[in-house]
């Protein structure tokens, strides 16, 4: 069976070719987007437990609690460690200030 014809890397401006299946070369392998290599958010510990805790913090605090201007959509935990899940340590935030603590922008993309 015939190779299938060699196509240009997926990354912006690479020059080179590659016949891999993810469209990269071999060099830009490494710079994929994170959500290719992340892992699931059950297996960062946020789980069905989690669910229910954001569900209620979120029903409690409809609003971002930083901005007070948009609704909260996410629950960010104030000491980093996602295992204290007791209310001292959450906060509701809106998408956008939850990005900008976190050091993330807002299209998801480290």
């Amino acid at each position: 069976m015939p190779w299938k014809p060699p196509r240009p890397c997926r990354y912006h401006g690479c020059p080179n070719v590659t016949r891999h299946t993810s469209g990269y070369c071999e060099f830009h392998k490494r710079f994929r987007r994170p959500s290719d290599y992340r892992p699931s958010a059950a297996k960062r510990g946020y789980d069905k437990q989690w669910q229910q805790i954001r569900a209620a913090y979120i029903s409690r605090y409809p609003i971002c609690q930083t901005c007070h201007n948009r609704p909260s959509q996410d629950v960010h935990h104030v000491n980093g460690n996602n295992k204290d899940n007791r209310t001292e340590n959450l906060i509701a935030l809106c998408h956008s200030c939850h990005s900008s603590i976190t050091g993330r922008t807002v299209g998801g993309f480290v």
